[in-house]
């Protein structure tokens, strides 16, 4: 009996050093307003194509949405707490976002949409993995609110 107890003992230290150890999925800042928000978690989906172009979204939120078969389309009305949805498409061999949606107590227009707010860089995709940047200009507003967001991101690919 002592061997089992012992073995089951190992075992949730190696659980828990391993939980320790992860790398985070992204690391950086979303701000509204000039207020850091608490972003903890990104999920990565295939899209619906867009003009013949393959798409992926990120959708970045405040509480754990792992369990929701849509969470891009719950995430912007605050299901999910803060979140940040952004969808990349893919041209030639560039990505760029032709959508982003902003769900934060501190916004005026929580939920909103906009074009041309979030830019992407150095997005990469290979050996299963997805990664890149995000951002905005240091003077992005939506609806009147500042938003500045300097997202680092790498996570399974879709």
């Amino acid at each position: 009996m002592i061997t089992i107890r012992q073995f089951l003992l190992a075992g949730l230290l190696l659980t828990a050093c391993n939980a320790v150890h992860a790398s985070p999925a992204f690391e950086g800042y979303f701000r509204v307003n000039g207020k850091d928000t608490a972003l903890a978690h990104l999920i990565v989906r295939a899209g619906k194509p867009f003009g013949g172009s393959p798409t992926t979204i990120l959708v970045f939120t405040e509480k754990d949405a792992s369990t929701d078969t849509d969470p891009a389309w719950h995430a912007p009305d605050g299901k999910w707490g803060t979140a940040l949805v952004v969808t990349l498409s893919k041209r030639g061999d560039q990505y760029q976002v032709i959508g982003s949606e902003f769900a934060d107590p501190g916004l005026k227009r929580t939920g909103a949409s906009s074009l041309g707010l979030v830019d992407a860089s150095e997005i990469v995709v290979a050996s299963g993995t997805i990664s890149g940047q995000l951002a905005t200009t240091p003077d992005a507003r939506l609806f009147g609110d500042a938003i500045d967001i300097q997202l680092r991101f790498s996570a399974p690919s879709p």
